[in-house]
Protein backbone atom coordinates (compact mmCIF):
# COMPACT_ATOMS: atom_id res chain seq x y z
CA UNK A 1 0.00 0.00 0.00
CA UNK A 2 3.03 2.21 0.49
CA UNK A 3 0.93 4.57 3.30
CA UNK A 4 2.92 7.56 4.61
CA UNK A 5 3.38 8.22 8.27
CA UNK A 6 4.01 11.85 9.89
CA UNK A 7 6.22 11.71 12.33
CA UNK A 8 8.77 13.56 14.32
CA UNK A 9 11.87 11.89 16.10
CA UNK A 10 13.35 8.53 15.79
CA UNK A 11 16.31 7.76 18.34
CA UNK A 12 17.67 5.58 20.59
CA UNK A 13 17.41 6.04 24.23
CA UNK A 14 16.30 4.85 27.89
CA UNK A 15 12.67 4.42 28.12
CA UNK A 16 12.29 6.91 30.90
CA UNK A 17 8.60 6.00 32.23
CA UNK A 18 5.54 3.67 33.29
CA UNK A 19 6.74 -0.45 33.35
CA UNK A 20 10.01 0.08 31.00
CA UNK A 21 11.38 2.59 32.67
CA UNK A 22 15.21 2.37 32.51
CA UNK A 23 15.09 -0.31 29.61
CA UNK A 24 17.04 0.62 26.08
CA UNK A 25 14.54 1.44 23.59
CA UNK A 26 14.47 2.81 20.05
CA UNK A 27 11.68 5.55 19.99
CA UNK A 28 9.21 6.91 17.27
CA UNK A 29 7.76 9.77 17.77
CA UNK A 30 4.26 10.56 15.25
CA UNK A 31 2.85 13.71 14.75
CA UNK A 32 -0.73 14.90 15.02
CA UNK A 33 -3.05 14.81 18.35
CA UNK A 34 -6.78 14.72 19.21
CA UNK A 35 -5.86 16.29 22.60
CA UNK A 36 -3.95 19.81 23.57
CA UNK A 37 -3.20 19.37 27.30
CA UNK A 38 -2.14 21.88 28.90
CA UNK A 39 0.85 19.79 30.65
CA UNK A 40 2.15 18.35 27.32
CA UNK A 41 5.94 17.42 26.97
CA UNK A 42 5.94 17.20 23.18
CA UNK A 43 4.67 20.24 21.53
CA UNK A 44 6.59 19.99 18.96
CA UNK A 45 4.35 16.60 17.88
CA UNK A 46 0.97 17.88 18.43
CA UNK A 47 0.49 22.00 18.17
CA UNK A 48 -0.10 23.23 14.50
CA UNK A 49 2.46 26.36 15.21
CA UNK A 50 5.23 24.25 16.52
CA UNK A 51 5.00 20.76 13.97
CA UNK A 52 7.92 19.84 13.14
CA UNK A 53 7.33 17.13 10.63
CA UNK A 54 8.49 14.16 8.19
CA UNK A 55 6.43 12.20 6.00
CA UNK A 56 7.60 9.25 4.67
CA UNK A 57 6.71 5.70 3.43
CA UNK A 58 5.86 3.20 6.52
CA UNK A 59 8.81 1.02 4.35
CA UNK A 60 11.83 3.84 4.55
CA UNK A 61 10.38 3.94 8.39
CA UNK A 62 10.56 -0.06 8.60
CA UNK A 63 14.05 -0.15 7.10
CA UNK A 64 15.39 3.11 9.45
CA UNK A 65 13.78 1.43 12.91
CA UNK A 66 14.87 -2.49 11.66
CA UNK A 67 18.51 -1.28 11.37
CA UNK A 68 18.63 0.95 14.15
CA UNK A 69 16.92 -1.94 16.40
CA UNK A 70 19.81 -4.83 15.11
CA UNK A 71 22.45 -2.26 15.17
CA UNK A 72 21.90 -1.67 19.13
CA UNK A 73 20.92 -4.51 19.87
CA UNK A 74 17.74 -3.47 21.26
CA UNK A 75 14.38 -5.44 22.18
CA UNK A 76 12.26 -2.53 22.89
CA UNK A 77 10.38 -0.32 20.38
CA UNK A 78 8.06 2.72 21.63
CA UNK A 79 5.93 4.33 19.26
CA UNK A 80 4.45 7.95 21.02
CA UNK A 81 3.69 10.74 19.48
CA UNK A 82 1.68 12.94 19.53
CA UNK A 83 -1.17 10.18 19.15
CA UNK A 84 0.09 7.57 17.04
CA UNK A 85 -3.27 5.59 17.11
CA UNK A 86 -4.52 8.20 14.81
CA UNK A 87 -2.24 6.84 12.26
CA UNK A 88 -3.66 2.89 12.99
CA UNK A 89 -3.67 1.76 9.04
CA UNK A 90 0.10 3.53 8.23
CA UNK A 91 1.63 1.70 11.51
CA UNK A 92 0.19 -1.40 10.84
CA UNK A 93 1.67 -1.49 7.56
CA UNK A 94 4.87 -0.21 8.83
CA UNK A 95 4.81 -3.07 11.30
CA UNK A 96 4.18 -6.14 9.47
CA UNK A 97 7.16 -4.42 6.84
CA UNK A 98 9.09 -4.31 9.95
CA UNK A 99 8.66 -7.64 11.09
CA UNK A 100 9.61 -8.69 7.96
CA UNK A 101 13.12 -6.76 8.50
CA UNK A 102 13.91 -7.76 11.70
CA UNK A 103 13.34 -11.40 10.33
CA UNK A 104 15.89 -10.97 7.43
CA UNK A 105 18.44 -9.21 10.13
CA UNK A 106 18.32 -12.23 12.49
CA UNK A 107 16.97 -10.11 15.72
CA UNK A 108 14.67 -12.10 17.63
CA UNK A 109 11.68 -9.81 17.78
CA UNK A 110 11.29 -6.98 19.90
CA UNK A 111 8.55 -5.39 22.91
CA UNK A 112 6.23 -2.90 21.20
CA UNK A 113 4.71 0.02 23.32
CA UNK A 114 2.35 2.49 22.46
CA UNK A 115 1.40 5.47 24.12
CA UNK A 116 -1.66 6.58 23.88
CA UNK A 117 -4.09 8.58 25.26
CA UNK A 118 -6.45 5.74 24.44
CA UNK A 119 -9.38 7.26 22.58
CA UNK A 120 -8.84 5.15 19.45
CA UNK A 121 -9.75 1.44 19.02
CA UNK A 122 -6.42 -0.70 19.86
CA UNK A 123 -6.22 -3.54 17.02
CA UNK A 124 -8.35 -6.34 17.48
CA UNK A 125 -6.71 -10.21 17.37
CA UNK A 126 -7.09 -10.83 13.52
CA UNK A 127 -5.01 -7.13 12.81
CA UNK A 128 -2.49 -8.12 15.63
CA UNK A 129 -2.14 -11.51 14.23
CA UNK A 130 -1.54 -10.17 10.55
CA UNK A 131 0.82 -7.48 12.11
CA UNK A 132 3.16 -10.52 13.04
CA UNK A 133 2.44 -12.78 11.21
CA UNK A 134 6.26 -13.21 10.43
CA UNK A 135 7.42 -13.10 13.29
CA UNK A 136 9.89 -15.65 15.03
CA UNK A 137 8.35 -14.73 18.81
CA UNK A 138 6.54 -17.79 19.79
CA UNK A 139 4.20 -14.67 21.13
CA UNK A 140 3.36 -13.55 17.93
CA UNK A 141 4.31 -9.66 17.22
CA UNK A 142 7.13 -9.31 18.89
CA UNK A 143 5.19 -8.77 22.68
CA UNK A 144 2.31 -5.85 22.51
CA UNK A 145 2.03 -2.89 25.34
CA UNK A 146 -0.28 -0.37 24.81
CA UNK A 147 0.48 2.11 27.90
CA UNK A 148 -2.66 4.06 28.18
CA UNK A 149 -2.21 7.63 29.58
CA UNK A 150 -6.35 8.84 29.97
CA UNK A 151 -6.40 12.81 28.75
CA UNK A 152 -9.96 13.69 29.71
CA UNK A 153 -11.27 15.15 33.53
CA UNK A 154 -8.16 16.40 34.20
CA UNK A 155 -7.24 19.95 34.91
CA UNK A 156 -6.89 22.28 31.85
CA UNK A 157 -8.83 19.61 30.16
CA UNK A 158 -11.94 19.77 31.76
CA UNK A 159 -13.98 20.47 28.48
CA UNK A 160 -12.30 17.65 26.73
CA UNK A 161 -13.95 14.62 25.75
CA UNK A 162 -11.77 11.29 24.52
CA UNK A 163 -12.65 8.49 26.68
CA UNK A 164 -11.04 5.58 26.75
CA UNK A 165 -12.36 2.88 24.31
CA UNK A 166 -14.17 0.33 26.22
CA UNK A 167 -11.48 -2.41 24.02
CA UNK A 168 -8.91 -1.61 26.34
CA UNK A 169 -10.86 -2.99 29.70
CA UNK A 170 -11.31 -6.18 27.66
CA UNK A 171 -10.86 -8.77 30.92
CA UNK A 172 -9.74 -11.24 27.65
CA UNK A 173 -6.36 -10.13 26.63
CA UNK A 174 -5.36 -13.03 24.48
CA UNK A 175 -4.02 -11.75 21.06
CA UNK A 176 -5.01 -8.48 22.12
CA UNK A 177 -1.61 -6.99 24.27
CA UNK A 178 -0.88 -6.02 27.38
CA UNK A 179 -2.44 -3.23 28.81
CA UNK A 180 -1.46 -0.70 31.71
CA UNK A 181 -2.26 2.90 32.23
CA UNK A 182 -0.42 6.01 33.21
CA UNK A 183 -1.75 9.62 34.74
CA UNK A 184 0.35 12.99 35.11
CA UNK A 185 -0.06 13.89 38.53
CA UNK A 186 -1.38 17.25 37.40
CA UNK A 187 -3.18 17.56 40.94
CA UNK A 188 -4.41 15.06 43.68
CA UNK A 189 -7.97 15.50 43.02
CA UNK A 190 -7.81 15.10 39.64
CA UNK A 191 -5.83 11.21 40.32
CA UNK A 192 -7.98 10.17 42.51
CA UNK A 193 -11.13 10.74 40.42
CA UNK A 194 -9.49 8.85 37.57
CA UNK A 195 -8.01 5.87 39.62
CA UNK A 196 -11.88 5.87 40.94
CA UNK A 197 -12.65 5.56 37.31
CA UNK A 198 -10.19 2.82 36.76
CA UNK A 199 -10.99 0.79 39.26
CA UNK A 200 -15.16 1.15 38.34
CA UNK A 201 -14.23 -0.71 35.63
CA UNK A 202 -12.21 -3.52 36.71
CA UNK A 203 -8.22 -2.27 36.15
CA UNK A 204 -6.23 -3.09 38.83
CA UNK A 205 -4.12 -1.02 41.10
CA UNK A 206 -0.77 -2.51 39.51
CA UNK A 207 -1.90 -1.71 36.02
CA UNK A 208 -1.95 2.23 37.45
CA UNK A 209 0.58 4.65 37.47
CA UNK A 210 0.61 7.57 38.50
CA UNK A 211 3.93 10.22 36.95
CA UNK A 212 5.19 13.96 38.08
CA UNK A 213 4.25 16.77 36.00
CA UNK A 214 7.20 18.70 34.12
CA UNK A 215 9.72 19.25 31.44
CA UNK A 216 12.32 19.67 33.57
CA UNK A 217 13.95 18.12 37.11
CA UNK A 218 11.37 18.76 39.68
CA UNK A 219 11.82 17.23 43.37
CA UNK A 220 8.85 18.72 44.68
CA UNK A 221 6.22 17.54 42.28
CA UNK A 222 8.05 13.87 42.60
CA UNK A 223 7.25 14.15 46.31
CA UNK A 224 3.58 14.93 45.27
CA UNK A 225 2.97 12.58 43.24
CA UNK A 226 4.58 9.46 45.48
CA UNK A 227 2.68 11.16 48.51
CA UNK A 228 -1.26 10.48 45.96
CA UNK A 229 0.53 7.37 44.76
CA UNK A 230 1.12 6.05 48.47
CA UNK A 231 -2.50 7.33 49.94
CA UNK A 232 -4.37 5.84 46.51
CA UNK A 233 -2.20 2.34 46.67
CA UNK A 234 -0.61 2.86 42.46
CA UNK A 235 2.15 2.42 41.54
CA UNK A 236 4.60 6.06 41.04
CA UNK A 237 6.94 6.33 37.74
CA UNK A 238 9.52 8.97 37.98
CA UNK A 239 10.14 11.14 34.88
CA UNK A 240 13.71 9.26 34.36
CA UNK A 241 14.14 11.73 31.10
CA UNK A 242 13.63 14.66 32.57
CA UNK A 243 15.78 13.42 35.81
CA UNK A 244 18.93 12.97 33.19
CA UNK A 245 18.29 15.21 30.59
CA UNK A 246 15.85 18.09 31.30
CA UNK A 247 13.65 19.18 28.36
CA UNK A 248 16.80 18.41 25.66
CA UNK A 249 15.01 16.79 22.37
CA UNK A 250 16.30 13.43 20.87
CA UNK A 251 17.98 11.54 23.65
Amino acid sequence: MNLKLNGDQIFYTLQGEAPFIGEPAVFIRLSVCNARCTWCDTPTAVFPDQLEIFNRAAEEVAKELGALLAEKECQLLVITGGEPMLQRKQLKEMLQLLDKELVALGHGGVTVQFETNGSQRQYNALETAAIVKHSSWSEGLYRLYYVVSPKDGFEGNEDLKLEVDRGFFAKDRVGLGHVTFKMVHVNRKSCEQEVAKLLAKGVSKKQIYLMPEGWVPDSAAHQRCAATALALKVRMSPRLHTMIWGDARGV
